[in-house]
């Protein structure tokens, strides 16, 4: 088909822009910082695993790294339609790559783990602060996982509705203020998950851009200017491990599952 005139232009235009932001995401990463100083408190957690299923893993943009680390399978599971076409077209993108080859999305939800095998290892970033019976969310994600194996959760404390704003948190579909560590602890207890590994981010620089990038609302308004300025932004976030704070705004830990008791003959 050939185009011609405007039409032509903006086609050629769009697909000019979508290569450049591609370009830009694998050298800066996505242009949200929590998302960045989140995942870099729980990248050092995961581990060579031969399954692990992503609960919760929207368009999949951070699924295709973690399958890289890993080695292995790696299943998202993605909670509506929107998000399984976008994340088939990215998988699609990466073609018949090694990467490509070894992420699989599903449909469905964390109360409903039943039907989706065994798997190694298993992570839930921001997910559990949006779903009503975080108790049940759990027990499911324990019952998928072999023993020996690791669950990995990265979730919000009750200061980051005080810092991100309560009308943020109230937007993106959070149901309960935060979590303290003592209550993860019981409930990962309670399902024969062990904590061995426990990491608290967010300091002065990040609530400083979580107060002008999510409650001020500036570069949501100038998506641009954010563009511009993110990979300093992307830098600083460096920091955020070496400067420890009194009031983080996330906890991320691993959790390993006990093995049964063995019986004594």
């Amino acid at each position: 088909m050939i185009f011609y005139g405007k039409a032509s232009y903006r086609i050629r235009k769009n697909t000019v822009r979508s290569r450049l932001f591609s370009v830009y995401r694998r050298v800066f990463g996505e242009p949200d910082p929590h998302s960045h100083i989140r995942w870099r408190s729980v990248w050092p957690m995961i581990e060579k695993a031969g399954r692990t299923l992503d609960v919760g893993c929207g368009t999949g943009s951070f699924t295709f790294d973690v399958a890289k680390k890993t080695g292995g399978e790696v299943v998202g599971l993605v909670y509506t339609g929107e998000e399984m076409e976008r994340a088939v077209r990215l998988k699609e993108s990466y073609g018949k790559s090694r990467k490509g080859r070894r992420v699989d999305f599903v449909m469905g939800d964390i109360l409903h783990l039943e039907n989706l095998g065994l798997y190694d290892q298993v992570l839930c970033i921001d997910v559990i602060e949006h779903v009503e019976d975080d108790a049940a969310g759990i027990a499911q994600m324990a019952k998928v996982l072999r023993p020996g194996g690791n669950l990995i959760i990265s979730t919000i404390t009750r200061e980051y509705p005080k810092c991100f704003g309560w009308g943020f948190h109230q937007r993106v579909g959070h149901v309960r203020e935060g979590y303290e560590e003592k209550e993860l602890r019981e409930l990962l207890e309670r399902e024969g998950l062990d904590i061995v590994d426990l990491r608290r981010h967010g300091n002065a620089i990040t609530r400083a851009i979580a107060l002008v990038y999510y409650r001020k609302g500036y570069f949501e308004r100038h998506p641009l200017l954010w563009y511009a300025v993110h990979p300093a932004v992307a830098l600083a976030g460096l920091l955020d491990p070496f400067l420890p704070s009194s009031r983080p705004l996330g906890i991320s830990l691993k959790a390993r599952k006990r093995h049964p008791p063995s019986l004594s003959s």
